[in-house]
């Protein structure tokens, strides 16, 4: 029943797929709306300050958060 409750507050997605392979250009397409080509975040390379970031939009109007398991 918990995890109905949470489910009917929140967004629920039946259909999602990640953007590649692996999790760092994936979680940033998540973040930016882009795929891992228009954002050219990779090991080396980190997201450009011209780029938009969603946590950054959504946090202006809603508390945010995330967890994950990387570094």
């Amino acid at each position: 029943p918990n995890i109905d409750r949470f489910i009917r507050d929140s967004v629920y997605l039946e259909n999602l797929y990640a953007q590649t392979s692996w999790t760092l250009p994936s979680f940033m397409s998540l973040f930016t709306g882009m795929n891992e080509y228009n954002h050219e975040v990779g090991i080396k390379q980190f997201l450009k300050g011209s780029k938009p970031f969603l946590i950054e939009s959504l946090a202006k109007k809603f508390i945010t958060f995330g967890y994950h398991g990387g570094k």
